[in-house]
């Protein structure tokens, strides 16, 4: 049972098609774009039946029916390949007799001069189909996007039509055969299919992966404003309510007298209570943050420079410094930070690593005006 037929339309195009879509002289076209090659071909292998909607183009031409697309494929390739005339298009093996062999001259009894006499006419270019104009957009739809382009021999009896006319109603947006490229394989087809849906589930996992990182910096920061609200809600519920310190004192603190007078004052735990809170509403994103916040809230760099975390014992008293560790200040500062973020979240290590940090660079900041100036009363000293 015959089931694929190559036909040719009216405008030269050739086909592979089902023998479901022939009737007579006539041939049923799915109604895709012309540009969706991929569903034409897929509607030719699946072989669907002809439908309403599906456009007709006739008169056709049969010129081969085979069994398999493969056979048809083959087929065709020689139609158009070799120049063969329509009845040559089966194979030696495929007919009953043997082609004849085509008879070539000797090469070595072959001679390059020419008879003076004798002319030599150039050979004469082979005739294309020529490509109907295009009609405008009112008119039929487009036959098949996907032919191939046929080649015809001069003197061939394939140009000969008597009963055909030179132009069909439905031949309105019949594409040139020189522009028309030939049908991908359903190989090649297969894999491009592959790699693109391939190329999209990688576009469509980064970009899940992009807004699953974006989501989780936003829960995030809505937790640590959640956390910071909460601590500031319980605050404010306290039952203890905090009053302000007795002697006010004037931040942050220049001299090491300022600083003596705020260690007096602090020994009272009303007003180390008082300054606490008062660190308290200081905040930050991390800890180290919140330190360096704090600790330029208390201190100037001046000041700073003369302190250290576990202090400096030395000769001379200028560069001796004094222990922040055992301050009462030191103290305040480790409370409102845990206040704020928790005794889980705030260690010893933690909280010293960050005092320290903002007190190693403390002379180099603001232009080294607390290095110049340490420098300078160290001179005047001397």
């Amino acid at each position: 049972m015959t089931t694929w037929c190559v036909v040719q339309f009216s405008s030269g195009a050739t086909e592979i098609v089902p023998n479901s879509w022939v009737e007579g002289d006539k041939v049923f076209w799915p109604p895709y774009p012309p540009k969706d090659s991929i569903r034409l071909n897929a509607a030719i292998l699946n072989r669907e039946q002809p439908g309403q909607g599906w456009h007709t183009y006739q008169p056709i031409r049969l010129l081969i029916t085979r069994d398999s697309h493969d056979e048809a494929a083959r087929s065709l390739d020689r139609y158009l390949n070799k120049d063969c005339d329509t009845t040559d298009i089966q194979s030696e093996e495929e007919s009953h007799h043997a082609l004849k062999r085509k008879r070539r001259p000797n090469p070595v009894y072959h001679s390059d001069e020419e008879p003076q006499n004798e002319r030599r006419f150039t050979q004469a270019p082979k005739v294309l189909f020529p490509a109907t104009q295009l009609a405008s957009q009112n008119s039929q739809p487009s036959p098949p996007p996907r032919i191939y382009q046929t080649l015809q021999r001069p003197n061939s009896p394939m140009l000969s039509y008597p009963n055909v006319p030179a132009s069909f109603p439905g031949d309105e947006l019949v594409f040139s055969p020189m522009n028309l490229l030939q049908r991908p394989s359903p190989e090649v087809v297969s894999d491009s299919s592959e790699t693109a849906r391939l190329a999209l589930k990688d576009v469509a996992m980064q970009k899940l992966l992009t807004a699953v990182t974006e989501l989780s910096k936003e829960v995030k920061d809505l937790r640590e404003e959640f956390r910071q609200f909460r601590q500031s809600c319980r605050c404010g519920q306290s039952e203890s309510v905090v009053q302000p310190l007795s002697e006010p004192l004037e931040l942050p603190f220049h001299t090491m007298e300022a600083l003596d007078h705020a260690e007096e004052t602090l020994l009272n735990g009303t007003n180390r209570q008082a300054m606490t809170a008062r660190l308290a509403t200081i905040g930050g994103t991390t800890l180290e943050v919140r330190v360096r916040r704090m600790m330029a809230h208390l201190l100037s760099n001046e000041l700073a420079s003369r302190l250290n975390w576990a202090g400096k014992k030395n000769k001379e008293p200028t560069k001796q410094k004094r222990p922040f560790k055992e301050l009462a200040l030191c103290r305040s500062l480790f409370d409102a930070l845990t206040q704020q973020m928790g005794t889980a979240t705030v260690t010893q290590f933690a909280f010293a690593q960050g005092v320290q940090k903002w007190q190693r660079y403390a002379p180099d900041r603001a232009g080294g005006t607390g290095r110049q100036l340490t420098q300078a009363s160290d001179d005047n000293e001397v």
